[in-house]
Order: C-alpha cells, then sequence, then structure tokens
C-alpha cells in the first residue's frame, strides 16, 4: 500500500489521505498529530528518514490532540488491487505529522515521515520590473489581504540573504533587490498562523515579461 495527502490545505478544506495500490488488508487507521514548539522553517528542515530528525520530531508531537480515523476496506480477492481514501475531516491550523496503520501494523518506513500543513495564508507575487517585485499576502479563503504578515525572504538558496518584512495595510510589500541578492523563496506568517512553508516563488503570472514597467 501506498499513500499521499492532497498538499497544502486551508481551515475549509477536507484533508484526505489517498490510498493507492492496496492489497490482501481489510482496515487502516490513520492519525494526525500536530508539532509544537517548531518554527515553519525548523520543520521544512527536517529530513525523512534521518535518524536524528525523526527523534527531534518526537519531542515535539502533541499527541493529547491527535485525529485518528479508521477505514474497513470492502471485501476483495487477496491477490486484487484496488484504491481508497479516507478523510480527516478539516483541521486547525498547524502542521500535523501523519502515520498509518494496516490491521494493527504500522506501514511508515523507520524513521520516514510525512507532514499535512494547514494554513490560511497565500502569498502572490509580481515582478515589476529587473529589480522590484510586489508581494500580497491574502487569506486562502477570504482572498482579503493581510495586515501585518511576516514575509520570510531568502535568496537563490533558501539559506541566502535572508530578510524578515511586515506587509502594510493592504497586506503589500514592495521589494527592491540587486542580482546579487533577488529573493527566490518565500513564508508567510501571522501571531495566529505559523504553518506555512517555504516555497519557490518567482512569479505569480508566468506569463510576464521582464521588460514590462
Amino acid at each position: 500500500i501506498s499513500y499521499y495527502k492532497n498538499g497544502l490545505l486551508n481551515t475549509s478544506q477536507e484533508a484526505k489521505i489517498y490510498l493507492e495500490q492496496i492489497r490482501n488488508i481489510s482496515s487502516i487507521t490513520v492519525s494526525a498529530t500536530p508539532l509544537t514548539g517548531l518554527t515553519s522553517e525548523e520543520i521544512s528542515k527536517l529530513r525523512s528518514g534521518e535518524k536524528n530528525d525523526f527523534a527531534k520530531l518526537k519531542q515535539h508531537l502533541q499527541k493529547a490532540k491527535t485525529i485518528t480515523r479508521s477505514k474497513e476496506f470492502d471485501k476483495h480477492e487477496a491477490y486484487e488491487f484496488f484504491n481508497d481514501s479516507l478523510s480527516l475531516g478539516t483541521l486547525p491550523l498547524g502542521t500535523y505529522l501523519i502515520d498509518a496503520t494496516c490491521d494493527g501494523t504500522n506501514i511508515s518506513s523507520k524513521n520516514e515521515f510525512q507532514f499535512l500543513i494547514v494554513s490560511d495564508l497565500k502569498v502572490i507575487t509580481l515582478q515589476q520590473s529587473k529589480t522590484q517585485k510586489r508581494y500580497v499576502v491574502v487569506n486562502a479563503i477570504s482572498g482579503k489581504p493581510v495586515a501585518g504578515a511576516k514575509l520570510h525572504l531568502t535568496g537563490r538558496k533558501e539559506y541566502e540573504n535572508k530578510r524578515v518584512v511586515s506587509t502594510d495595510e493592504k497586506g503589500e510589500y514592495i521589494c527592491e533587490f540587486t542580482i546579487e541578492n533577488e529573493p527566490r523563496y518565500v513564508f508567510a506568517t501571522t501571531d495566529k498562523d505559523q504553518a506555512m512553508q517555504t516555497q519557490f516563488l518567482y512569479t505569480s503570472f508566468p506569463n510576464y515579461q521582464k521588460d514590462n514597467k
């Protein structure tokens, strides 16, 4: 069996786990456990399969808030492959560790882990000129601008030319840069919403021509 989640979610969207290549299994239980005490930047640096990262991760699990859902599959022949899905419902803001057990046996490989991210923030960017970008942080559900959000910007590599700035009353920030320190990676946070992960965001409008003013 293999499983995957439906990516970055907001609090209005159903968290769905897609199950593929199921065979000779009668039931599955999936859990989502929120993390605490780690920034989104720290979480993004954790590497699945790394023993030390997995040990660090386990120290920050809020097990008392684990959400668990189970599903019994329809009867299939032992040799028959089939696909299915399981819903965790809507989830509060946060980063969740996903774990799965089939017929009482954990199916995750040793020290491997998957996250499910729930954030109501969305970043939009438009290159204004060769040395200027416009960033806008909006609420992913309503589309309204988020004033005072923190934009975390880094350069061509995620650890270069870091800067943290705030959006104005329109949820915007105009970034001036040079070729050497052009921001490529970005994520946004607020005091309430800390879950968004670093993403490569060159421009939200791929048809933009750089010589436009």
